[in-house]
């Protein structure tokens, strides 16, 4: 393959079977969804809560990342405007009722967990289309309190050199 292609390869696993793939040695970055479930005891659902419970799914990507020895890539890392998105993130289909706040700490809950990851090789946000805003209860975060995270997220990467 690489006689006739010579740019960047990647796949992408589904967040709840990527280490079932057997094709990463193939490629460049090893992508995965981010649709991972954070429910933290009790039920809370305060960012640092949440942060906890990204932080375990970070240390067994992060093992997983060593054995195959190619750079993370989460090919989509999402959350619907909704109640309850954090237990439940990849459920395209939800209809709850609209929840902002919760997008925005589900998000913030990730850079919390990542922010000084030495494997994570980038993150594509789903989804930016839509208009978005206060009544959207879609997956983006345009017009919403989570794309000043994402936002802030991004500036200090890039400040990082990152």
């Amino acid at each position: 393959m690489r006689r006739r292609f010579h740019g960047l390869l990647t796949y992408s696993g589904n967040w709840d079977h990527y280490d079932q793939v057997a094709i990463y040695d193939l490629v460049d970055l090893a992508g995965v969804t981010g649709y991972f479930e954070l429910k933290a005891p009790g039920g809370a659902t305060d960012a640092a809560a949440l942060a906890r419970q990204w932080t375990a799914h970070r240390r067994t990507l992060e093992a997983w990342q060593a054995r195959i020895g190619r750079p993370l890539l989460f090919t989509e890392l999402g959350y619907l405007s909704q109640t309850g998105t954090h237990a439940w993130p990849w459920k395209e289909g939800a209809d709850e009722p609209v929840d902002l706040a919760e997008q925005a700490r589900c998000y913030e809950a990730f850079t919390l967990a990542w922010h000084d990851s030495a494997t994570l090789g980038g993150v594509f946000v789903w989804n930016w289309y839509g208009w978005g805003g206060a009544h959207s209860k879609g997956y983006t975060p345009r017009h919403k309190p989570a794309a000043a995270v994402i936002e802030r997220w991004f500036k200090a990467q890039a400040a990082a050199g990152k």
